[in-house]
């Protein structure tokens, strides 16, 4: 695969998410499917579209993880509060069931990827539950994955490759994945538009699940978001 180093060591990374996609998709007999990432899941199924368009009918990007090196953010100034919190939550670690260090984490950590903070409280789901979505565990199952992106990659001359319809949505106040990162794929992939939604952070889906539900039923029912645009590239 052109443009990803193909490690699969410990079974992570874009080559193997790739090649997971692809597995699921042709066990389950589907000539062709639709595909929806978000964060950076976002960029893997970017790239599986790349590599198998013949496959792929609809493509929706969440607040998609950056197309090239130089679009990633750059490091800010870390939050005092925050890290005054995790260091008070990481002297307790040593007495903390795993899983409840994990929730509180979590409960930490997350609400400042959010444009409104009370949002956390929709989440439903407890990743935390799993040892796989533990702090450590997870930090580092993302060290490698990172690995896995070749020194100064630019994944956009593969998007181009791309011939599905392709919805990006974005939180205008996203802090996590910059806006230019979705422009960037919009203006990379042929057949994209660009959807973003104003005084929303990295979790669309959470923070404004009305607007976001309903763009994405649109656009899998055959439409475009009335709001959606194109970009020059």
């Amino acid at each position: 695969m052109g443009g990803v180093v193909a490690s699969w060591s410990g079974r992570v990374g874009l080559p193997v998410e790739i090649h997971d996609i692809e597995t699921v998709r042709a066990y389950s007999g589907f000539a062709r499917t639709r595909v929806v990432g978000w964060s950076y899941v976002g960029l893997v199924v970017a790239l599986y579209a790349a590599q198998y368009p013949r496959f792929v009918d609809r493509l929706v990007m969440v607040c998609p993880a950056p197309p090239s090196e130089s679009l990633e953010p750059a490091s800010g100034v870390p939050d005092a509060v925050l890290v005054e919190r995790l260091s008070e939550l990481e002297t307790r670690r040593a007495t903390a069931d795993p899983v409840e260090f994990a929730r509180e984490w979590r409960r930490i950590v997350t609400p400042t990827r959010m444009a409104d903070r009370a949002a956390f409280d929709l989440l439903q789901a407890d990743p935390s539950m799993w040892s796989n979505e533990w702090p450590d565990h997870m930090l580092e199952a993302l060290r490698r994955v990172h690995a896995t992106h070749p020194v100064g990659f630019d994944y956009r001359p593969q998007a181009q490759r791309i011939s599905a319809p392709t919805l990006v949505i974005h939180g205008g106040a996203d802090n996590t994945v910059p806006l230019a990162a979705s422009e960037a794929w919009t203006r990379a992939i042929p057949d994209a538009r660009l959807l973003v939604l104003p005084d929303v952070g990295h979790f669309p889906h959470v923070e404004a699940p009305s607007e976001f539900f309903g763009a994405v039923e649109t656009f899998l029912d055959g439409h475009w978001p009335t709001d959606a645009r194109p970009l020059t590239p």
